[in-house]
């Protein structure tokens, strides 16, 4: 009875394994950024900051994605919490990620927003888990020069990335 029960577990917990989305790679990520940037207008300062914003998964962003892939947009949130934005790994000419150095000549800290004139700067991209919809906020801006931001929904169709609707929008 008990090698019965304890076979049944098994078997139900390699089910329940199979099932679950696998999880993303910090690669996945670029190639997204980077195939957003590529298919859609959404305009960008030549700077970018190195580190992700707070992912803006707000009640209006949650109604975007089902049940499943919000358990796996957390999963990934938690899993990716200090992700930062690697030099080159982003592509649009003429593009530098912002890092400033520290006292040490070869030592890199992570910058924050105000540590530049004119910049963007991306939140963690909420990404659905078949791969089809992402919600990244988008802003830009610099020290006493106003700037703009917002949270944009994409979705992949037909192999492209297409801006299917945006929110929370702000011009200072």
């Amino acid at each position: 009875m008990r090698r019965l029960t304890t076979l049944i577990l098994a078997i139900t917990a390699f089910f329940i394994s199979c099932n679950r989305n696998p999880d993303l790679t910090e690669e996945e990520i670029y190639t997204i950024l980077n195939e957003i940037i590529t298919d859609d207008s959404v305009q960008f300062a030549q700077t970018l900051c190195a580190t992700f914003e707070k992912p803006p998964l707000n009640n209006r962003a949650k109604k975007e994605f089902t049940s499943d892939d919000l358990i796996f947009i957390d999963r990934q949130i938690s899993l990716f919490s200090k992700m930062t934005i690697k030099p080159n790994k982003i592509k649009r000419a003429g593009w530098k990620v912002l890092v400033k150095r520290n006292i040490s000549p070869f030592t890199k800290s992570i910058p924050t927003r105000s540590d530049t004139i004119f910049h963007s700067y991306f939140s963690f991209p909420i990404i659905s888990a078949d791969r089809k919809k992402v919600i990244l906020e988008i802003g830009s801006g610099g020290v006493f020069m106003g700037g703009a931001n917002g949270t944009y929904l994409f979705q992949k169709i037909n192999n492209k990335w297409v801006l299917k609707d945006s929110w929370n929008i702000i011009i200072v």
